[in-house]
């Protein structure tokens, strides 16, 4: 009896291990989804800004249907005329908008100028003579940019050419006192002294 005991005991201490393996589980510590972990709380204030979106749309069918319900046929084919005239509109500006993106990169590309369609889509204006306008001061402003950035670069010193008109020997070249500069005018005047070593 006592082994039925023991028995009884060990198959409850499995079950409790069991559910204890399980509730980790229904805790809702995280759920793993696309590299990012999400708490109960994530996923709850997603639902809840989710469902108020759709809730606040079905809302404003009910209440445009509502309104067409209590209008006569006139008004209604003025609501309706008055909806598609905004509809056409809209489509109109976004034709509008991206004619004036191609052109933008038209005229870009004439000044070799590649941009992102991020960018390009910044300079859009209202209308065409503010796009043009945006355009041709944002590539000044750019070739502006590329020159001054081309010309740090390239400002080094340039190279002598003669000087005073009198050939350096290595006398002149090892009698310079800075040590950078020395070895700058070695480099320059390396045939002094690789024609030397010939000459030995």
């Amino acid at each position: 009896m006592a082994d039925e005991n023991d028995g009884t005991q060990q198959q409850g201490e499995g079950a409790q291990q069991g559910q204890q393996q399980t509730d980790p589980t229904k805790k809702g510590e995280g759920t793993q989804q696309g590299g990012k972990t999400y708490t109960d709380a994530d996923v709850d204030a997603i639902i809840a800004k989710k469902f108020a979106k759709w809730q606040e749309q079905q809302e404003a069918k009910v209440a445009e249907a509502a309104k067409l319900a209590e209008m006569n046929a006139t008004q209604k084919a003025e609501y309706e005329r008055d909806q598609l005239q905004k509809r056409l509109d809209e489509l109109e500006r976004e034709k509008s908008v991206s004619g004036m993106v191609a052109e933008s990169r038209r005229q870009l590309a004439g000044r070799s100028i590649s941009v992102p369609d991020e960018l390009v889509g910044m300079l859009v204006g209202e209308t065409a003579e503010d796009t043009k306008a945006a355009v041709d001061a944002f590539a000044d402003a750019f070739d502006a940019a590329v020159e001054s950035a081309v010309k740090a670069r390239l400002s080094g010193s340039a190279p002598k050419a003669g000087g005073t008109g009198k050939p350096m020997t290595k006398s002149d070249v090892m009698a310079i006192k800075d040590t950078a500069e020395r070895q700058r005018a070695i480099r320059e005047h390396i045939e002094l002294f690789t024609n030397q070593q010939k000459e030995a």
